[in-house]
């Protein structure tokens, strides 16, 4: 008797430590990329997080794993696209635990006056960091399908090619290079983002 109540309390620990695990501080950032194509929106998200599991099978046989949170319309649309962001593993860090993976779906959106819309993917919360972290993250993406006078074309998001994880050292000063790709041939420029639903960065 006394096995078995040691095994179910190893258990139930067990149990309660994967929860933490997966429901603690977990997201290491993201990105989201969209483009216009025969009246669709085909929507890429890249994302990383803390302690998900990945592994050499996962990523040869593809397999989807369940990330967190939603990817939801804000404007334009509405509602939750897809719940939860599951994603394929695309690289992993055993020795620094993480995992990074992407994945595009394709949706059709509601015609709009204005032909903008916004969709994003918010949720808690970023890894423990020595400063900030542990915070709820917001990913979000605002998408004109109005054509150009330019180019007679929808635009296309810029593609970021960036780590899935930079660590820095604090009180040291960093340039970061972002590679960065326009498909428009827009000029892309980093900014900080405030804390509003539609200012993204």
């Amino acid at each position: 008797m006394k096995t078995q109540t040691i095994s179910l309390f190893m258990l139930i620990l067990f149990m309660v430590l994967q929860i933490i695990n997966i429901h603690g501080s977990h997201f290491q950032g993201g990105m989201l990329i969209w483009k216009y194509k025969d009246n669709q929106i085909y929507i890429t998200y890249k994302v990383s997080f803390n302690s998900h599991p990945c592994d050499k099978i996962s990523i040869l046989n593809r397999t989807l794993l369940n990330g967190a949170g939603s990817l939801k319309c804000y404007r334009g649309c509405s509602g939750t696209l897809v719940s939860p962001l599951s994603y394929y593993c695309t690289e992993y860090s055993e020795n620094d635990t993480w995992t990074y993976g992407q994945r595009t779906l394709n949706f059709t959106f509601p015609s709009t006056l204005d032909n903008i819309y916004v969709f994003g993917y918010r949720d808690c919360c970023w890894t423990s960091l020595v400063e900030g972290g542990s915070n709820d993250w917001s990913l979000i993406a605002t998408a004109n399908f109005t054509i150009r006078k330019d180019n007679g074309q929808i635009n296309c998001s810029p593609i970021a090619a960036m780590q899935p994880v930079v660590t820095v050292k604090k009180n040291c000063a960093y340039a970061l290079k972002i590679p960065v790709q326009d498909e428009d041939g827009d000029v892309v420029r980093c900014r900080w983002a405030t804390n509003s639903i539609t200012d993204e960065c």
